[in-house]
This record gives structure tokens, sequence and C-alpha cells, in this order.
């Protein structure tokens, strides 16, 4: 514990003069601590600080530290703290990540926000990925000759307003072109919605559950948003929405993520009273029976929106559009960027869109995968929404016949160490017992299938 060198220093010094402390490590102590000393008295703590970037990148290294020892469950706590499984609000998931200093500018709302959180999109191979609707079949070849046909003009501004993809969607849909604008991806066209329509006494209401994006695009700007809910049912009541007292309301068909479609009858009852303007999100529709787009002739309060990701396979392009009568069309451009859409995205859509015998024959296969599958899911017994859209929305069961949360979110974690990616929706009694199932090729799906039966063995 000290250490007195040399015939002059005495032990005695250590005990009054020299400094070191008079309290020494006894039994042999002293191999592994040291004498008493002020910082003894004092609580020391390791300060670790990672952000999502950082704990990405650790994720793989933890991994195989945790294969290595058996103790998986330690990789499974980090996957838990990322998002990538239950028990983890979206707030939860974000708190910390923003540095105190970079908040105390922002405003008190922004602060407070909760923002969208994406489907799990691994950037590693081996994965099969069922869990964000993408479309599993390619764009036709005709867009890859389109886009790389632009990239030498990638030094010229794209067209302002994509006048020539918004002349060839209203020719597919038999409407003006005064009738049509194109955005950065749909979720563009909605923000613009948002910021046209929403404002102090113009509230925005949406039906609950539906696309996780509306809460955030309202909660940017600090307006309130009223919830219409709905139930295990999932029948649209009219009344409800138009006694909502909203300005602008959003409602996703076929619904997000339960799969249903909702009728024109039914969407039309609620634009024929409801005094603002009407939302039909369709960004599944083109794998569904119906659609909405009919009901614009008659009815100036709706706007129908629609992406390229889903149906035409261009997610990594992003384009979507949005159809309303002219004078809400308008509006949206007064507040749309200047170049919103890239000119590779707009050379993509425009020959995906005029490719029709090609997109016909991927949608045709996509719904038949989707029939195949639900089939199969009614044959075990599992509570499925008939599906309209390119997932389905399902209540599993356990080899045991057990159902609920707790079984969702099982099956969830088992299709994830086994490299299948779903999505699980917790904290809604509508949602919390099921999962949505992206239909991929049938290769996949028989994969999944067979996974699946393991689970179900386990009992």
């Amino acid at each position: 514990g000290a250490i007195f060198v040399g015939a002059d220093t005495p032990t005695v010094l250590g005990d009054f003069t020299a400094g070191p402390s008079h309290t020494l490590p006894t039994g042999r102590s002293a191999r592994f601590f040291s004498g008493l000393r002020i910082s003894d008295f004092l609580r020391r703590s390791s300060i670790v600080c990672y952000d999502r970037k950082s704990l990405a990148k650790a994720l793989p290294v933890v991994e195989v530290f945790s294969r290595l020892e058996q103790l998986e469950a330690h990789a499974r706590s980090l996957r838990v703290r990322m998002g990538r499984f239950v028990g983890k609000t979206e707030k939860d998931r974000h708190e910390g990540s923003t540095p105190d200093c970079a908040r105390s500018f922002a405003l008190p709302h922004i602060q407070d926000l909760t923002p969208y959180v994406p489907g799990q999109q691994p950037t590693d191979a081996g994965w099969i990925k069922l869990n964000t609707n993408e479309n599993p079949y390619p764009p036709g070849p005709t867009v890859a000759q389109a886009v790389s046909s632009e990239v030498e003009r990638l030094g010229l501004y794209p067209e302002p307003r994509s006048e020539s993809l918004r002349q060839s969607i209203a020719a597919s849909h038999s409407i003006p072109s005064d009738m049509v604008i194109v955005g950065n991806g749909s979720d563009e066209i909605l923000n613009l919605l948002v910021r046209v329509f929403c404002g102090p006494d113009r509230t925005v209401g949406m039906l609950d559950p539906d696309y996780s994006l509306y809460p955030v695009l309202v909660a940017i700007h600090n307006e309130q948003l009223v919830r219409v809910p709905l139930a295990r049912e999932m029948n649209l009541i009219p009344d409800a929405v138009i006694g909502s007292a909203t300005n602008l309301f959003f409602m996703s068909s076929p619904h997000a993520p339960t799969s249903v479609g909702f009728s024109p009858a039914a969407i039309a009852s609620i634009l024929e009273i409801y005094s603002g303007v009407v939302v039909v999100d369709e960004a599944y529709a083109a794998f569904a029976d119906v659609d909405a787009v009919g009901l614009l002739k008659d009815h100036r309060n709706l706007v129908v929106s629609r992406t390229f990701s889903k149906s035409h396979a261009l997610a990594g392009l992003r384009v979507g559009y949005a159809l309303a009568d002219p004078g809400i069309i308008d509006l949206l451009d007064r507040v749309r960027d200047s170049y919103n859409v890239g000119r590779l995205g707009q050379a993509g859509a425009l020959a995906a869109l005029e490719d029709r015998e090609y997109f016909e024959s991927v949608i045709a296969r996509v719904r038949s995968v989707r029939e195949w599958f639900w089939q199969q899911l009614q044959e075990w017994g599992w509570f499925t929404y008939p599906p309209q859209a390119n997932f389905v929305f399902t209540e599993p069961v356990s080899g045991s016949g057990a159902t609920g949360e707790g079984v969702a979110a099982e099956l969830f974690s088992f299709l994830q160490d086994h490299r299948i990616l779903v999505r699980y929706f917790p904290g809604s009694p509508l949602t919390e017992r099921f999962l949505r199932i992206s239909v991929g090729t049938i290769e996949q799906m028989e994969k999944l299938i067979e996974t699946i039966d393991l689970w179900r063995k386990k009992g």
C-alpha cells in the first residue's frame, strides 16, 4: 500500500508527516487495492453516449460477441433499444438522440416532437424483407433506359412542375392535367396539404389507427389532431368523420395497416356533408378492387394521393402525385418547392407509367401471391382482414392456440432471429395483436411459411 525507500525513510513518517494515508490495505489486499484516499469517498460513473447511427454501427459487433458467449439476449436488448423490437415507444427510441446544445435553439414543440420511424432497412445481405410494403419485383426495363438517358443531364435542373409527367398521369386517369400535382413521394403531397389547410382553428383529423406519418406532419405545425377511432370490424362511420369538426381529414384506403379497402359509397357519403377537404391516401390502390378516383368529378373537396413506390416498384426514386380540383392543385403548387422532383425521378416515373403492359403483369403477380398467402393463413385459422393492398394484416395463433399481444411480439422476434423482417405496431388495441406482412415473391413467402411452421411447432 505504501513503499518507504531507504534507511532514512522509516514508516513512522507515513503515520504522521510524509503524506501517504495511514490507512493501508492489509491481509495482502495491496495486490488489488490502494491506501485509503479522498477519491475513495467519491462515486465514479462512466458516461457513455451513442446516437442511432453509432448504435447501428455497434450492433454487428455486439451480435458476434453475444453468439460467442452464448448470451443472445444481450444482442436482443440492443435491438430493443434501436426500436427493432417491442417495448419502447417511438419517443423513447429517440430520447437523447439530439444534443442538448441543438435542442436549446429549437422551437419547444419541435423539441418534444416524436418523429416518424420507418421500417427497418438492413444493409447486409441475407434478409427476407417483408416489412415496408415494397414491390418485390423490379421496375420495367424501359425505366432503367429512361433513367440512364438523363444521367448526362444531371447538371441541369429538371422541369419545375414535372409537366410531362403531370400530363401522362392525367391521361391515365382521363382527367385534365390541371387536376394533377407531382411530389417527392406522396409524403410530400401530404405535407403540402397540411401546410395549406392546417392552422389555428383549422384542425386536422385522421382515422385511428392509420398511417403514422399523419400525426407527425400535424405536430410539426404545432396544431391539433383529432382522431376518429376504428373498431375491429373496420367499418367506416361517416357520421364520426363529419362530426370531427375538422378542416382536413386523412384516411388511407386500402387502409394502413389493416389492408381493408373502404367503399366509394362510404367515402362519398362523407364528402357530401363534410365541410373541409378529405384526403383519400391511395398508396396501395393499384392492388385493390376499387378506388375513389371516380368521385373527383362530383366532389370538389376530395384529394386522392398516390405513389409510384409500391405499384411501379420505384420506392428508390421517390415520386408521388395527387388528383384534385384545379383550385386545390393551384394552392398546393404555391407552397411546393420549385424543383421538388428530380430529373431521374421524373424520367423513371414517366417510363413506368407508359409501360402499362409490364405494370399490369406485376400487379397481377403480386395479387396472385397475396391471395395464395391469405388462403394459407385462413387454413391455419388466423384472423386476417381480406387484403386489398400488397400486404396482409394477420393475428398470429401459437401452436398451443394462444393469441394476443405477447404472441404477436414473440413471432415478430422469432422471424427477425431467422432474418425475416415483418412489421409490428404495439400501443394500439386494434394493432397490438397483429403483424403486418408485405407480399414478397412466391419463394420468399414459402420461406416465411416454413419459418412460421417452425415457430408453431414450439407450442
